[in-house]
């Protein structure tokens, strides 16, 4: 009985410990645009700032290998279309998967246009990046994960294009 004292708690903190999810990639929707008018084009920035050690895998990977990131802006009756760029990634051979691989580590930076319809009412718009990618360091690859990250847009006529 007294080891179950003294053992319990030792067991629960090991359980909880593992029990968390390894979360290393944290992403965010912004812009210096705060407001603009329909039929406008607006600049976005989508950022991945990744813990110490992690890296993840470009638009661009090749097939074979790791799961390329998957990003796009969700749909949405103000916005017509989008187009997504990436930063330029770090190409290295990663024996893991006897190819080259294209890798983000720290921060990456991609850029989100979005078109806003003409005819996008005015007033607050809720615009939503949504993410798919995987999460690896020197020991472990992660399970892909799906995020979204979203930047509220003013929709003004009167706002300079």
């Amino acid at each position: 009985m007294r080891a179950a004292r003294i053992l319990g708690p030792g067991f629960w903190l090991l359980g909880a410990l593992y029990g968390q999810r390894l979360d290393p990639v944290q992403w965010t929707l912004s812009s210096d645009v705060g407001k603009a008018p329909p039929g406008s084009t607006v600049p976005l920035r989508l950022t991945a700032k990744l813990d110490e050690g992690w890296h993840l895998y470009s638009l661009t990977t090749p097939k074979g290998g790791p799961i390329p990131t998957q990003a796009d802006l969700a749909e949405n009756p103000a916005v017509a279309g989008s187009r997504l760029f990436q930063p330029k990634p770090e190409r290295k051979f990663d024996p893991n998967f006897n190819l080259d691989t294209e890798t983000f580590e720290k921060e990456a930076v991609f850029w989100v246009v979005a078109n806003l319809k003409n005819e996008a009412a005015a007033g607050p718009v809720e615009l939503t990046a949504r993410v798919r990618y995987q999460a690896c360091d020197a020991r472990q690859c992660l399970p892909p994960r799906k995020k979204t990250a979203v930047f509220t847009l003013a929709i003004d006529p009167s706002a300079p294009a």
